[in-house]
């Protein structure tokens, strides 16, 4: 388990974990981080969003699903 330590080391973890957790606070630091920083997995990883409404980018991941980038 790894600990990326800042939102700058994101992008890069989340390519080489095979389960992201999310249990960020929202705040104005952590708004729409997943889709303002265009987060990547690496195929067949697992994204589980257990933070608040507004982390998470639903309409962008919602696109991404759609454009077959994530599985959904």
């Amino acid at each position: 388990m790894n600990f990326v330590g800042s939102v700058t080391g994101l992008p890069k973890i989340s390519l080489e974990s095979d389960i992201v957790i999310n249990t960020l606070p929202r705040n104005l630091d952590t708004e729409d981080l997943f889709g303002r920083y265009n987060i990547e997995l690496k195929d067949g990883a697992v994204i589980i969003n257990l933070s608040r409404s507004g982390v998470i980018n639903e309409k962008e991941v919602l696109d991404g699903v759609k454009k077959g980038l994530y599985s959904g």
